[in-house]
């Protein structure tokens, strides 16, 4: 195939990588996606979920407006494109155990545009729960992160358009041959915490944290099924397995291991049911890393010195909400040109 303007690869087929093809083949292009089938991300195991609120402060999440209500919106746009289903809508229950804590809550529901998301928890609290009371945020739910990604990968398989191995090309090449004889004009990185280790982009300030994901089980009609429960460690239903739920989050920072330890599974577990008020049974423990990026905020942009050379990394734990308003403005920027987002653009770190 000769290369034109219009031929690009991604590197990543994560939560990333597959909304980014997505958009930029509505725009006409004809992305290639480059996933290596061998490696997990931390995309295989996130738990997506979707909330407004941050909790510590008890304020709307970074640039907020861009990503809620609409962001429902945008899932069920796909969902509707690729013939499946990964996108839901769940309250979000934020428990209560101290006093000062539901103080402030209060306060904030009472505010300005937190009254469309904050309510008192009407649903009575588990009857086995420590917690003394609680808030609902609403418009919060969970996007099924390997479903999507399952669906994209599958869609641009089908179109002949997923190489399932390893880039091995050269980026610095101005013409870059891949494994399945394709040639393309423009790279685009997402690959996570890999990004870590390529001279080309280890200039962006970037951390592994590794996190810890359990399948469990809870006894039937202990907790409301649809819906995310969270104290500081949180509990999301997993669809159509009664009982059965997610559970995290712990953090290892500056640990780069994939394989999980049973002495972190027990110490999430001893947390949750202490205010829960009961021990989940474990199913199945997972870990993965992902990068934790400077200030906090998403990679985006074009390299400095390597114009075919882009970034679409970092989205962090916000990351299932975040591609609702990024991927859109990521790909308008690789085909139009358009300015990005200045807190986003890695043109901050240029002079580093």
């Amino acid at each position: 195939m000769s290369p034109k303007p219009d031929h690009i690869a991604i590197i990543g087929a994560g939560l990333a990588g597959c909304s980014l093809a997505l958009e930029l083949e509505k725009r006409g292009w004809f992305p290639l996606l480059v996933h290596d089938d061998k490696r997990q991300s931390s995309s295989d195991v996130a738990a997506g979920l979707i909330n407004p609120i941050v909790p510590k402060g008890v304020r709307m999440t970074w640039n907020w407006e861009k990503m809620f209500p609409g962001w429902m919106e945008y899932y069920q746009h796909w969902e509707a494109y690729l013939g499946s289903s990964f996108a839901e809508t769940l309250p979000l229950h934020q428990l209560h155990r101290h006093l000062d804590h539901e103080r402030e809550w209060n306060k904030q529901a009472s505010k300005g545009v937190y009254q469309d998301y904050i309510r008192p928890l009407s649903d009575d609290l588990p009857a086995s729960s420590t917690a003394q009371s609680g808030h609902s945020v609403l418009q919060s739910g969970r996007l099924n992160v390997q479903a999507f990604c399952k669906a994209t990968r599958q869609h641009f398989k089908v179109k002949g358009c997923l190489v399932e191995s390893r880039f091995e090309a050269d980026p610095l090449k101005e013409s870059l041959g891949l494994v399945n004889g394709q040639e393309v004009q423009y790279l685009v990185y997402c690959q996570g915490i890999e990004m870590m280790d390529d001279p080309v982009w280890n200039w962006l300030p970037m951390h592994p944290t590794g996190g810890d994901i359990l399948r469990v089980k809870l006894p039937e009609g202990i907790l409301a099924n649809r819906a995310i429960w969270k104290s500081k460690e949180w509990l999301v239903p997993i669809q159509n397995s009664p009982n059965e739920w997610l559970m995290g989050s712990n953090f290892h920072k500056g640990n780069r291991s994939q394989s999980p330890e049973a002495q972190d599974a027990e110490d999430l577990l001893n947390r949750v049911s202490d205010w829960l008020g009961i021990r989940p049974v474990l199913l199945e423990h997972k870990r993965a890393v992902r990068p934790t990026v400077g200030s906090r905020r998403p990679y985006l942009g074009r390299h400095p010195e390597h114009e075919h050379l882009y970034v679409f990394n970092g989205l962090g734990s916000k990351g299932s909400a975040l591609v609702s308003w990024l991927a859109p403005v990521m790909a308008d920027f690789i085909c139009k040109g358009t300015e990005l987002p200045e807190e986003v653009n890695i043109t901050r770190y240029w002079s580093q």
